[in-house]
């Protein structure tokens, strides 16, 4: 295993340049939020469309600092990176901002729809980790259309993988972290660093944790959301061979275990547009 090293500011504003795939981490009424968005790079600043309606859409933005998150991941030879930006997001209400953006570089969404609602979070904070060589390849993203997943379902592809997105609040606002899980009698699982400044969020709080796997070429795929409450494990519960035989990417004393337990379980799919 490696250890994780510090990105620059410069550093992490060139991998997320000039456009992909994050993770839109919110504070609602009904605890952490992660939701997958398509996003170009203006200025400083991220930029993504969503819809009039939803979470996104029926967000107040007024209600403190998003975070938004992008890595790129390499699970067979566990490496890669992960960028967090953080600031205060707004709707983009001037229409000839909107034309500009539109013409310049506009951030097609990822799923079919409409979605004429543009969002810009200029960063006021924007720091990395990677391990290992750095991943920057970016691949074309044709529109693709959503599904809903099935409860079990859902489950079933949380079984399956065995990397995720934890996402909390802190007194500074979200925050978003790749991790690696395992799925255990109805929890998730992954270990961290007692000394992490954050772990004492979720001893007793909620928590989202969202799963992917999309294929950025034919941009197809899935992706689940967990909401519900984390808390600390104690060792004498570390008794599934799975939670034993769990290992993190990143070098380091991680003997903290964490589980959050579902409150709900959503999943969608993407099907290629046809």
């Amino acid at each position: 295993m490696e250890i994780p090293r510090e990105l620059t500011p410069e550093r992490a504003a060139e991998l997320i340049t000039p456009d992909g795939i994050g993770r839109l981490g919110l504070c609602t009424a009904d605890g952490p939020h992660i939701v997958p968005v398509s996003y170009v790079v203006d200025g400083a600043s991220v930029v993504f469309r969503t819809s009039a309606h939803g979470v996104v859409g029926n967000y107040d933005w007024n209600r403190g600092q998003a975070v938004f998150e992008v890595d790129q991941l390499d699970r067979k030879r566990r490496r890669g990176w992960s960028v967090v930006v953080r600031g205060h997001a707004h709707r983009v209400e001037d229409a000839e901002e909107v034309d500009r953006i539109a013409v310049v570089h506009d951030p097609m969404p990822w799923a079919g729809g409409m979605r004429r609602v543009y969002v810009r979070l200029p960063w006021s904070s924007i720091t990395g980790r990677a391990v290992g060589d750095d991943l920057t390849e970016q691949t074309p993203r044709p529109p693709s259309v959503l599904e809903d997943i099935a409860g079990d379902e859902c489950v079933a592809l949380l079984e399956s993988a065995s990397l995720g997105r934890v996402a909390f609040v802190r007194s500074t606002g979200p925050v978003v972290i790749p991790v690696n899980y395992v799925w255990s009698e109805g929890r998730l699982i992954f270990r961290t660093s007692p000394n992490n400044s954050w772990v004492w969020v979720l001893r007793h709080g909620s928590a989202a944790f969202e799963v992917e796997d999309i294929d950025e070429v034919t941009h197809s795929g899935w992706t689940v959301l967990v909401q519900g409450q984390a808390t600390h494990l104690d060792p004498k519960e570390v008794i599934d061979p799975a939670i034993q035989h769990l290992r993190p990417w990143a070098a380091g004393e991680r003997p903290l275990h964490i589980a959050i337990t579902p409150a709900s379980i959503t999943g969608r799919r993407l099907l290629p547009h046809r």
